[in-house]
């Protein structure tokens, strides 16, 4: 479990690369490799989720972003890595409501509809939700 943790902490130190076919190979290949040999904990959950949220403003390419987007509907299966993941997208929707970025507020409506629509966030977490939505 510690391995799988060190090893999603050190991808996700590339997350920020500018080559798009690393980043694609990140959440393509690495990602779901760590995440199919190892049980998610809270702390690789918070590992991953941090790791996502680092490609919010800088992956503006679709290639790169569809592929961050399939680790995010794949891992909304666990219960524990949604609720991670739901908190961390009310709390930078509310930093969003300061700052005016369009790409932002995009993926994180994006993020939120996979929430609702992909996972069993709105049976799970019905005050999440209502913060979400408002």
């Amino acid at each position: 479990m510690a391995d799988s943790v060190q090893r999603l902490s050190s991808l996700s130190e590339s997350v920020t690369t500018s080559s798009t076919k690393l980043r694609i190979r990140i959440f393509r290949q690495d990602v779901p490799e760590i995440l199919g040999s190892s049980d998610m904990s809270s702390e690789l959950a918070a590992v991953l989720v941090d790791m996502i949220f680092k490609t919010l403003y800088i992956y503006d390419d679709l290639r790169s972003r569809k592929a961050v987007d399939d680790v995010i509907l794949k891992a909304l299966g666990e219960v524990t890595f949604m609720k991670t993941f739901a908190a961390s997208v009310v709390h930078f929707m509310e930093r969003q409501q300061k700052s005016h970025s369009n790409v932002g507020s995009y993926r994180l409506l994006k993020w939120s509809t996979f929430l609702l629509i992909g996972s069993k966030f709105s049976s799970i977490s019905k005050n999440a939700v209502s913060r979400v939505i408002t």
